[in-house]
């Protein structure tokens, strides 16, 4: 059931958009946090660079703490400044997307304050033309991803009638088998399966990218990449990065969940599995 992407980050969001510059209002919850600051905005910006981001866009960030518009847009772009993967020398063009950035406080854990949610993103629908379609990405803690999906569902924010909707879900997904099964049936009551992207930005490495050309696409190594010839394997991680304002997530998650299971396992089954019929996501999966 799982399809996780073998490609860069900021590709993702083209992946999910269902083909590039397609309209659409982007939903963060937990918009203040150290994912959407490392890795989504800064991807966003990226796609806005490249012309792959619809003309018809927008953000909205749900999150806790409490913030303005100016702000939230300032913190934004400082981010943005800092983890891009593109020097964002041109103030023009970063000052022009964030000013579509939003920000609304809310406990999205709590269903009160997802009509207002639903009143500010019609708004949002009408003035950049939306038409409906929203993508709702998930960057909270685990816990909290089957309350969303509900809220979403309750709130009439996962009705297809007007526009599409897709939910992003970023790993961990459940804390062991027993909570990721009800965690699935959670979600897929509410999406269908074609609208459910369960990603692990892990996977968007450019060395873990690497690890397929080497494997298939190189005439020398790939006849002897098998166990006649390879004795054992090793993977090691090493990090710069310390747990920083993740405290609360790893309190719960433990560094075991967080890269073993889920990041290092992936590259196992890249160096392990069986030689794909192609490099679609379901090939790669099966």
């Amino acid at each position: 059931m799982v399809v996780y992407f073998f490609i860069y980050f900021f590709s993702y969001l083209i992946i999910i958009f269902g083909g590039i510059l397609i309209s659409c209002l982007l939903v963060i919850f937990g918009g203040t946090g150290d994912l959407a600051r490392r890795k989504i905005y800064p991807a966003i910006y990226n796609l806005f660079l490249s012309g792959e981001l619809p003309e018809h866009f927008a953000v909205l960030a749900v999150g806790r703490r409490n913030k303005i518009d100016e702000v939230f847009r300032s913190e934004a772009a400082d981010a943005i400044r800092k983890f891009s993967r593109v020097n964002p020398g041109d103030n023009r063009a970063l000052e022009t997307l964030v000013s579509r950035f939003y920000y609304y406080r809310a406990d999205f854990t709590q269903y009160q304050g997802y009509e207002k949610i639903a009143a500010l993103m019609e708004s949002l629908n009408e003035k950049y033309g939306t038409e409906g379609n929203h993508i709702y990405y998930l960057a909270v803690a685990p816990e909290h991803f089957g309350s969303i999906v509900q809220n979403l569902a309750r709130s009439g924010l996962a009705d297809q009638t007007n526009g599409y909707k897709r939910v992003v879900i970023e790993k961990p997904f459940g804390k062991d088998l027993k909570s990721a099964v009800e965690l699935n049936n959670i979600i897929t009551q509410v999406f269908h399966e074609d609208q459910i992207f369960r990603i692990d930005h892990f996977l968007g490495k450019e060395m873990l990218q690497n690890i397929m050309v080497i494997r298939f696409a190189n005439a020398m190594f790939e006849p002897i990449w098998n166990s006649n010839y390879i004795e054992q394997v090793q993977i090691s991680s090493y990090e710069d990065i310390g747990i920083g304002t993740r405290g609360n997530y790893y309190e719960t998650a433990g560094a075991i969940r967080d890269m073993v299971q889920s990041h290092l396992l992936q590259i196992l089954s890249l160096i392990a599995m069986e030689k794909p019929e192609n490099l679609n996501p379901e090939t790669i999966r099966n």
